[in-house]
């Protein structure tokens, strides 16, 4: 039983924290960070994808 109300404890603050968060915007900012954050690393390895194959074709062409 102790346990068990340890366990709803640690509940209910995870959701007290989740909702303080919503609030005070942190979530969304939270949010906003990460969908940069993988923004940025989609576009870095689109770009080093297209620098390696552009690398492959020049040295394609100088060897011929």
């Amino acid at each position: 039983m102790k346990g068990e109300m340890e366990l709803i404890e640690q509940i209910l603050q995870t959701e007290i924290n989740i909702f303080r968060a919503i609030r005070d915007g942190s979530a969304l900012m939270q949010h906003m960070e990460d969908f940069y954050y993988i923004s940025l690393l989609e576009t870095v390895r689109s770009n080093y994808q297209t620098v390696a194959s552009s690398r492959k074709l020049e040295e394609g062409s100088s060897q011929s």
